[in-house]
């Protein structure tokens, strides 16, 4: 599995551990519902900065993330 898709499926995941759908992750890092469907699905290359706005929009900590 490609970094790509990990990160998607790790996404996925904590979405669903959150109770937060697609439509309000996105306006919370500023993406499209389309393209958090394409990041969940590993389509959709993301910046090293945006990883950070990502885990701390999901309130992942640095050790949860390896």
């Amino acid at each position: 599995m490609n970094n790509s898709r990990k990160i998607g499926n790790n996404v996925k995941l904590e979405l669903i551990a959150n109770s937060m759908d697609v439509s309000e992750f996105g306006k919370r890092i500023g993406y499209s519902s389309t393209d958090v469907r394409k990041l969940v699905e590993g389509r959709l290359f993301i910046p090293p900065f945006q990883l950070k706005k990502i885990a701390d929009t999901l309130e992942i900590t640095k050790e949860q993330r390896g």
